[in-house]
């Protein structure tokens, strides 16, 4: 079991750019196959249960099928040691073939961008090809970049090349809704102290952003029983042009927000029809129900205060003649929103309020929400009247931010509409340093 490799080519020398390489003994030119992909053909379990180093031998040429090698002594003959390059000089001519991407000098490395065919999103590594337009961390959805599809076009393996043409796609010009809030992280002038390049867009906002597309593709059967959870990677600014994509996989789509330069802002996981989780059915009386405190009389946001607080409902109606402000701001105009005849509140309109909840009932300095799961389940129409319940679910503290999490119900009459799990830093770890 191996490779093919052209003789114009060798591997396995030492590189300058990491470990051995792929090098041209003598010229090669643009278009010339340099090397064929061997290997064994496997599933991703039989993958993932192999050592670790026959797993970087690895190729993917469908989904959740792959090339490798199985045993120890296939692994030199299946290796091509090819380095990743932000300047690669070859790419992909359908799965396995590996071809020219322009001429190549005798002696000259051989190298693919990565971003040509897939690899594990979930291992990012250090990039050290040393070019201009080096990206410094290679990411196994690098892929989705906007940029490097145009750059790289025609050079994608075809398992890549057809996870493009499924790709949907929604560009916007991102708007900072909360200039005026009392969470300063949205000043410029104090993000810029916590080291942000200004102030941030509110994650509620960015998770609307994400919503378009699900909600384009689902309608209201996934408001009313669907799900999608989110993390908040890197700010959103004002003004910023971003791109959010959705790839189908399955019966799920797989969501990203990216700003100008390409940097994943956010990413999402939405699902029109879920499995149940625990806690399923939802009763909200289960949440605590009183009121929030004054607004002069609110704790402030300490561990120890979260950590045995009951905190106080908060309670909002929509009026679908009312929406379109909000509806303007986070740049949505499906009709399923817009229209007044038979519209429904925006999940984006609904999950600010597990932000309002958290508001009420404490005192806090900048702070900055970072995750949600939404769980929908069931439609708010025009005049329902939408209460939001929460409880903590934990309090912690990681990389000097302290971080709490809320368990958040949202009903209509009794009715669940919505459980959340809400994630905020409600103490940055500079706090102290800025109030000096």
């Amino acid at each position: 079991m191996s490779s093919w490799l052209s003789p114009k080519a060798r591997k396995g020398d030492p590189s300058g750019i990491a470990g051995r390489g792929l090098f041209a003994r003598e010229p090669i030119a643009a278009g010339e196959v340099v090397a064929v992909k061997g290997g064994h053909l496997v599933d991703t379990a039989t993958l993932l249960a192999l050592p670790e180093r026959l797993q970087g031998s690895e190729i993917q040429v469908a989904e959740g099928l792959h090339l490798v090698a199985r045993h120890d002594d296939e692994y030199e003959p299946v290796m091509l040691f090819i380095n990743h390059s932000c300047e690669p000089n070859v790419g992909f001519a359908g799965n396995t073939v590996l071809a020219a991407m322009r001429d190549v000098a005798a002696g000259e490395e051989l190298t693919t961008d990565y971003a040509l065919f897939d690899t594990p999103a979930t291992t990012p590594m250090a990039c050290s090809c040393g070019t201009p337009s080096c990206r410094g961390t290679i990411r196994g959805d690098d892929w989705r970049h906007p940029a490097l599809r145009a750059r790289h076009a025609g050079w994608f393996s075809r398992y890549l090349a057809d996870r493009h043409s499924r790709l949907r796609s929604y560009e916007l010009e991102a708007f900072n809704t909360a200039t005026a809030s009392t969470n300063k992280i949205h000043d410029d002038d104090v993000a810029r102290r916590f080291g942000f390049s200004g102030g941030l867009v509110p994650g509620v906002d960015v998770y609307a952003y994400l919503c378009h597309l699900p909600a384009q593709a689902w309608d209201e059967r996934w408001l009313a029983g669907g799900m999608m959870a989110a993390r908040f990677r890197s700010p959103v600014y004002d003004g910023d042009r971003v791109l959010v994509t959705a790839l189908p996989e399955g019966d799920d789509l797989d969501l990203e927000v990216r700003d100008p330069t390409g940097v994943v802002c956010a990413v999402a996981r939405a699902s029109v029809a879920p499995e149940l989780v625990d806690g399923d059915p939802v009763d909200p009386d289960d949440w605590p129900s009183g009121s929030p405190p004054d607004t002069e009389d609110r704790p402030p946001a300490t561990a120890e205060v979260l950590r045995t607080a009951d905190l106080g409902a908060v309670a909002a109606t929509f009026r679908a003649d009312h929406a379109a402000p909000y509806l303007d701001d986070v740049r949505e105009d499906l009709p399923l929103f817009r229209d007044q005849v038979r519209a429904v509140a925006h999940p984006g309109w609904l999950l600010r309020f597990a932000n309002s909840i958290l508001v009420a009932n404490v005192a806090l300095g900048p702070w900055i929400h970072t995750e949600s799961t939404v769980r929908f389940l069931g439609l708010v129409a025009d005049g329902d009247h939408v209460e939001t319940r929460a409880r903590v679910a934990a309090v912690r503290e990681r990389g000097g931010h302290q971080y709490v999490d809320l368990d958040v119900v949202q009903h209509v009459a009794g009715r669940p509409v919505a459980r959340i799990a809400h994630t905020a830093i409600f103490r940055l770890r500079d706090a102290d340093r800025d109030a000096e």
